[in-house]
């Protein structure tokens, strides 16, 4: 394997030091990132080291030896480690520069270092920890779980040029539903179509599809505004809900939704939606909001919410 700028690795050297890091747990003695680092434009040699080494003090030796019984590598992260190129080697950096703006600010607590470390609770929090790492990098000053009216509580309390905001994190985990697949599937398989196009003027693939987005966006509306739903536990103050979506859903559906009952919540600025992306290599952001129009003040009064939406030109730091 390539050492970017210098030797090569053998294949054997790289298999021998990845057997070492599943009987020892250190990981970190198969340094593969350095070489990515200094094979591409990348930031400089010491600020890698500095995210993988608080990498090392989250995942440590002794949760790395816990995965390798599982015998599936279970967590993403054990996963990443061990897999060589730029893609896993952005993720990590991103994720340790995040921990690093976290635990600088006195963040980062040790209830939210073992939810990393589990693989059920991982995608939430490491969502919540790259805002948070994002939004300190931007200068704003952050607080978890802010109290308000009726001791609702919301993720995070955002400061910073002279206002203050309420952000409610929610990422919505989902599978490709089976059976629309299976009616793609079929339709494809029945109407053999001459041009690719084709399957995008079908109106058996866009009719069901588009029920689909439908159902989809009544989902997620009622995870934002259900039960324990986030517009719920954001205090009398300014707010907005971000996130993450699994599944393609009708924008103007789930708008919709929120202005009507966005009518009796002033305080709820609305939704911004942070889908992640590849390109060129690296994970990307787009970005997209979703205003309640009877809110008393407009979403893009606030610095947060305009430095969230450049979340759309990447994570860098």
């Amino acid at each position: 394997m390539p050492k970017g700028k210098g030797c090569w690795m053998p294949v054997e050297g790289f298999l021998q030091h990845v057997s070492d890091a599943f009987k020892t747990g250190e990981w970190w003695n198969l340094p593969w990132w350095r070489e990515v680092s200094d094979a591409s434009d990348q930031p400089e040699k010491e600020i890698a080291e500095k995210a993988f080494c608080e990498l090392r003090q989250v995942f440590d030796g002794a949760w790395f030896r816990e995965q390798v019984p599982l015998g599936s590598l279970a967590h993403p992260i054990a996963i990443l480690l061990l897999i060589k190129g730029l893609v896993p080697f952005q993720c990590l950096l991103r994720l340790g520069r995040a921990l690093c703006a976290v635990r600088n600010a006195g963040l980062l607590s040790g209830k939210l270092r073992n939810r990393l470390k589990l693989p059920a609770e991982f995608s939430g929090v490491h969502w919540e920890v790259e805002i948070m790492g994002y939004l300190l990098s931007r200068g704003f000053s952050l607080a978890p779980h802010a109290i308000g009216a009726g001791n609702r509580r919301a993720d995070l309390h955002v400061s910073g040029s002279g206002e203050e905001i309420i952000i409610e994190l929610h990422r919505r985990t989902a599978a490709f539903p089976r059976e629309l697949a299976q009616k793609n599937m079929d339709w494809y398989e029945k109407a053999q179509p001459k041009r690719l196009d084709e399957i995008f003027e079908s109106p058996e693939i866009i009719g069901a599809n588009r029920a689909a987005q439908d159902k989809e966006a009544d989902r997620i509306f009622r995870l934002l505004k259900g039960g324990h739903g986030k517009i719920g536990q954001l205090p009398d103050k300014p707010g907005i809900i971000l996130t993450q979506p699994a599944l393609p859903f009708s924008l103007d559906r789930l708008q919709n939704h929120l202005a009507r009952f966005g009518e009796s919540r002033k305080c709820f600025l609305g939704v911004i939606l942070v889908w992640p992306h590849f390109s060129g290599g690296a994970i990307g952001f787009s970005v997209q909001w979703l205003p309640n129009k009877h809110a008393g003040r407009a979403m893009s009064e606030f610095a947060a919410v305009r430095a969230i939406c450049e979340l759309g030109e990447g994570l860098a730091h």
